[in-house]
């Protein structure tokens, strides 16, 4: 009886260290487990840069160019002079960067920006290279050459108030101008993160 008791213990021991064994390799893995994946974690953080936008304080979004033919006629004029003249001119629509907000989502790989509304610059200009005198015609009890000039001079003012005019009074080419301005600010974004494959770029133009 003694040696069966004996026997017992010695098998409850024998269960008790194979338990052991078991519980600790069994923490073991699981450490190892979680170890792995936070070692996998870090190694997919990533590091949104919006270093490179700091270099366009104001951004060039749209340019248009756009014609317009002045028309003067001998019968309202005072120098009788009939005169027909193309004139092209060049606009520039920006918008403002320096102003924006850029919200950076590292977690969900997103950037939002949200910008001031488009605007057409100052530097509204007359291509004097693309003038095109259509018709001229005076009448040949004048050939004055002041006339002429004065002519000239005022169908070029007439021209550019009317151009820049166009330009500024047209809704199409304002959201023209919006949506090449999100286009641009995401392709640049994109270029200076062209690791991250999968970045989201969301661009909120007109909202500041």
């Amino acid at each position: 009886r003694s040696a069966v008791q004996y026997l017992k213990r010695r098998i409850q021991k024998v269960i008790y260290t194979i338990a052991s064994i078991v519980l600790i390799a069994g923490i073991a893995f699981i450490c190892a487990y979680f170890s792995a994946k936070s070692s996998k974690k870090v190694e997919t953080v990533i590091n949104i840069s919006l270093a490179g936008i700091e270099n366009h304080s104001i951004l060039e979004v749209l340019t248009i160019r756009t014609s317009e033919v002045i028309v003067d006629s001998a019968t309202e004029n005072i120098q009788k002079i009939d005169a027909w003249t193309e004139y092209t001119g060049q606009g520039v629509f920006t918008l403002d960067v320096a102003n924006s907000e850029f919200l950076i989502d590292q977690a969900r790989r997103r950037v939002i920006v949200r910008t001031p509304d488009v605007v057409l610059s100052d530097n509204f200009t007359l291509d004097y290279g693309e003038t095109r005198e259509l018709f001229f015609n005076n009448n040949w009890t004048n050939d004055s050459y002041k006339d002429g000039a004065d002519l000239a001079q005022s169908q070029l003012e007439r021209a550019y108030t009317k151009i820049l005019d166009t330009i500024a009074n047209n809704p199409y080419y304002y959201d023209t101008a919006r949506s090449s301005a999100e286009r641009i600010i995401t392709s640049l974004i994109k270029g200076f993160n062209k690791d991250i494959k999968d970045l989201d770029v969301v661009v909120e133009v007109g909202v500041l």
